[in-house]
């Protein structure tokens, strides 16, 4: 059995090279990804690497659909909702993409997600840009602390904080921020 599981693991990855090098149409990879070609247990695995292929040749719609398909007992579920956030925000549609990085930030997990901590942070930092954009400071500021302070992206939400906090006008809280930016500590 784990020789079958194995043999049918790498003829996955091998699909997956195959549609990463284009060698087959984008019409035709979301119907691989729902027929009987790929295992039943790789399936959700592979319709969001065939998403995320097809958005980065911008092909959105279907992305979405495959990104839809994803349950939320899946392992790449949280990375699904992500991706769905990005497609969102290149398509204009803030509300949308807000409630989807939403999701991801306040989702208590009925499994284990891959990288889970690093989606939901980038998740906040997204959300703390969406809202400064739409010049919604405080809200803004909200996410950007909660990015989390051992990821690599600390630092950054730390900063866009700081000038959100300049734009409401607390100006001695966003030099505080700018300062502890030089901290050895971070």
């Amino acid at each position: 059995k784990a020789k079958k599981k194995s043999m049918e693991h790498r003829i996955v990855i091998i699909q997956g090279f195959k549609f990463n090098n284009h060698q087959n149409s984008a019409d035709e990879q979301p119907k691989v990804a729902a027929s009987n070609k790929v295992p039943v247990n790789l399936r959700e695995e592979f319709r969001y690497f065939i998403a995320k292929s097809l958005y980065k040749r911008k092909k959105y719609s279907q992305a979405l659909k495959l990104l839809d398909a994803i349950s939320v007992r899946n392992r790449l579920y949280l990375g699904a909702k992500y991706l769905k956030g990005t497609i969102y925000v290149d398509l204009n549609r803030f509300e949308t993409a807000i409630r989807e990085f939403q999701k991801v930030s306040n989702h208590k997990a009925p499994v284990e997600y891959y990288d889970e901590e690093l989606i939901k942070t980038i998740s906040n930092l997204a959300l703390g840009r969406i809202f400064y954009e739409k010049r919604n400071y405080p809200l803004s500021v909200l996410y950007y602390k909660k990015v989390d302070r051992e990821s690599e992206f600390y630092p950054n939400g730390l900063y866009e904080a700081g000038w959100a906090l300049f734009k409401l006008h607390k100006f001695n809280e966003a030099l505080s921020v700018m300062h502890s930016l030089h901290s050895p500590y971070i």
